[in-house]
């Protein structure tokens, strides 16, 4: 699962001189349409009291930017545990490229605010001649009082929990000590910003740091050399192009893996069973009291082999699934998983020798097996093992259930069937119409990629799983949010299918959507 946040604040603030007489502190920029990182070492003098300094003059300037977590932390609750090891939260700002040199061999650093600022509203970049909060000397207003920086220009460095600091460093977070900064090294110096902030972003929604935003800036000794460092350029919120907004993307594995179409022998596997009322997700109820089942280890999953006499049974405790922060299950979903080993001559005997696939009734009931919730049959077949298993098949992947637009806010399900196109063709011929069931393959991740630009607005999840295609009883599927997806811009979705031991990518031409 993905989830884009947009910047819901943000700024520069400078001490940067004008004319060669004075610093520009007072000088707010919070509705520009460009976010401006430089440091600048003895190209203006100015005036301070009576004196005209003319060297050693430094100028320089800091990045402000804020995200509101608030419909994220939502998720905490039911699909989203940000302790999980697959969750990530990446802040990500474009650059601007106006044909200018850039500076090159140097690092920012990112740090989570202390305090508090406000955008503020001027706009003027070249004079810097509107006055307003947020500036370098002043963070915010409140009840009518400044509230100024600690040091001028966010300046005061301190640890998590200590006072009159603007922004933290470091912090003892669950017994541990952690480092809240995160770096970027440009080599080149084109290239857009892209900081790892899981630490911090999660330390927010836990409640153990405020959600001040983030200060950027030069890092060490890049801001306090004799190097002049003028100007590495990105867009800011209020820029005109959606694609090029300040973002924070957050991702984790969500997918649901259920093994109905492709259970094997000697793999763990899982089976997910759900229980719908009038469409909607609701938790089973067992007993004359109706109790809902839900919690760890709340059902019986068995597999019955065999029939009459030789009718033999394989266990397995089932419980209602869940992927969030507080362990809280999902409404009416639940899992078991287990490993059915073609070696267990107790329960399969010897048939799995004469056959590779075996046929098993699958039921799902309460703990005592009194109540039954779900009865079926499940096959269960041999890995594939082939001499010729070194081509790939040709798979024909066709979209189900895509709408041409979607509400932004809302939730989405697309849904693939895969064909095998060699494997049908050999497929015996009836008089009458017979269904096809879709093929799966061994993993599959999405991306989504505006069309008229070729910009990739959500990369492929494959390290940690984040955009890994679901699979179910009835196939492969993808559900995704639109939030913070760009507005009224064309998108469309590409597939990494990795099938057989072999991985390509696959371009759907036909799935082109937009959110509204």
């Amino acid at each position: 699962m993905f989830y884009i946040i947009t910047a819901s604040a943000d700024s520069y603030i400078t001490n940067k001189i004008i004319d060669n007489k004075f610093r520009a502190t007072d000088a707010n920029v919070g509705r520009a349409g460009t976010l401006d990182l430089f440091k600048l070492y003895d190209e203006s003098t100015f005036i301070s009291g009576s004196t005209k300094v003319t060297s050693s003059v430094s100028e320089l300037s800091r990045l402000l930017v804020k995200f509101d977590y608030s419909n994220l932390q939502k998720l905490t609750s039911s699909i989203l545990d940000i302790n999980h090891s697959s969750f990530t939260a990446k802040l990500e700002m474009f650059e601007v490229v106006a044909g200018a040199p850039v500076p090159e061999d140097f690092n920012i650093v990112c740090y989570p605010l202390a305090q508090a600022f406000r955008e503020g509203s001027g706009r003027n970049v070249s004079t810097f001649s509107d006055v307003d909060v947020v500036n370098f000397i002043t963070a915010s207003y409140s009840s009518g009082s400044p509230n100024l920086w600690n040091v001028t220009g966010s300046g005061q460095a301190g640890n998590k929990g200590q006072s009159n600091i603007d922004y933290i460093t470091m912090g003892s977070i669950a017994g541990s000590w952690l480092d809240f900064g995160s770096s970027q090294y440009f080599e080149d110096g084109p290239g857009k910003i892209a900081l790892d902030v899981t630490k911090v972003v999660s330390s927010s929604m836990a409640g153990l740091i405020s959600n001040h935003g983030f200060r950027i800036s030069f890092s060490g000794s890049d801001e306090t050399d004799t190097k002049t460092r003028f100007v590495k350029r990105f867009a800011s919120r209020h820029s005109k192009n959606p694609l090029v907004r300040p973002r924070l993307i957050c991702t984790w594995n969500d997918s649901i893996q259920d093994r109905h179409l492709d259970l094997q022998f000697n793999i763990s596997s899982s089976l997910f069973l759900k229980n719908l009322i009038s469409g909607r997700p609701a938790n089973l109820v067992s007993g004359s009291s109706l109790t809902q089942v839900q919690g760890p280890n709340s059902l019986m999953l068995r597999f019955v082999s065999g029939s009459g006499s030789t009718e033999k049974t394989f266990y397995v405790t089932a419980s209602q699934h869940t992927g969030s922060t507080t362990n809280t299950g999902m409404v009416g979903v639940y899992s078991g998983t287990f490993n059915l080993t073609e070696f267990n001559t107790t329960f399969f005997g010897n048939t799995p020798k004469t056959t590779d696939k075996v046929e098993l009734k699958e039921i799902w009931s309460s703990l005592d097996k009194k109540v039954p919730f779900y009865s079926g049959s499940i096959d269960i077949k041999k890995t594939t093992r082939t001499i010729a298993g070194f081509s790939t098949r040709r798979l024909m992947i066709t979209p189900l259930g895509l709408q041409p637009e979607y509400k932004a806010g809302t939730e989405a399900t697309i849904r693939f069937f895969i064909e095998d196109i060699d494997a049908n063709s050999k497929l015996k011929a009836y008089k009458l119409p017979r269904e096809i069931k879709t093929a799966v393959v061994d993993k599959m991740y999405y991306r989504m990629v505006d069309i008229q630009t070729g910009k990739i607005i959500v990369p492929f999840g494959k390290n940690r799983e984040s955009t890994r295609v679901s699979m179910d009883g009835d196939g492969m599927y993808i559900s995704f949010r639109t939030d913070g997806l760009p507005r009224n811009r064309q998108l469309t979705i590409e597939l990494l299918v990795q099938d057989m031991g072999v991985e390509r990518l696959m371009k759907l031409k036909n799935v082109q959507f937009r959110v509204v």
